[in-house]
């Protein structure tokens, strides 16, 4: 199966063509086969690929985000084999270490 996405441009002003809602128009192509078997289902594709990109791009965004956290907390001064530090521990430590 081939999917092939398309951002269809404005051949005046090159910017994404835009429907009622804000909305872009994007083109996926699949087999023949694929297409007749979609044709056979009483199925909104529309809606079912614009659900998928969705949960994708939150997936992508949830990872992205744990990504950063990490790497923030790999930077910080706790120690990775201590589990006991308090907000109260860690005040008096940046206190200090002014």
């Amino acid at each position: 199966m081939v999917y092939h996405l398309v951002i269809f441009n404005n051949h005046k002003a090159h910017a994404p063509y835009v429907r009622e809602g804000n909305s872009a128009v994007v083109s996926v192509k699949v087999s023949r086969r694929t297409k007749e078997k979609m044709r056979a289902m009483n199925i909104k594709w529309g809606e079912v690929l614009r659900k998928t990109i969705e949960a994708k791009i939150r997936e992508q965004e949830r990872r992205q985000g744990i990504k950063e956290f990490l790497d923030f907390r790999a930077k910080s001064k706790i120690p990775k084999n201590r589990t006991s530090y308090t907000s109260e521990v860690l005040a008096r430590q940046t206190r200090e270490e002014r």
